[in-house]
């Protein structure tokens, strides 16, 4: 699998940390923003193969990102962590999201949603 620029929004500084040196394990280029404001800033400087979304911002918040990052590059995948059950019920699925990654969750689910979401990249 090709390498990724991912953009990782999390508040939580010992999950960001975490979820950051996974991912740079991995291979991949990883952009971090604490909030919404600091991923906006990121989407204006950049183009992201994936953002990854923690849902401690709103649900609303979420899919507002994810609308502003695939406006500015079609191609671009989203994870959304999901902490409820609710957040993913399909009544409240969005199509812009590929996938919403249930907590908890493993370093292994994170990498095959990585996979499934970035198979087919040619870069």
């Amino acid at each position: 699998m090709a390498k990724a620029e991912i953009l990782l929004i999390e508040d939580d500084l010992a999950t960001r940390h975490a979820i950051g040196l996974a991912l740079k394990a991995m291979g991949h280029q990883v952009t971090v923003a604490v909030d919404c404001e600091e991923a906006r800033a990121s989407l204006r400087k950049f183009i992201f193969d994936l953002l990854i979304i923690d849902p401690r911002v709103t649900r609303q918040e979420c899919h507002a990102i994810a609308h502003e990052a695939k406006a500015l590059n079609a191609g671009t995948r989203i994870i959304i962590f999901t902490d409820k059950l609710t957040h993913a019920a399909a009544g409240d699925r969005q199509p812009i999201v590929d996938v919403y990654l249930p907590k908890p969750y493993s370093f292994h689910d994170l990498e095959k949603s990585l996979n499934r979401c970035l198979a087919g990249r040619t870069n």
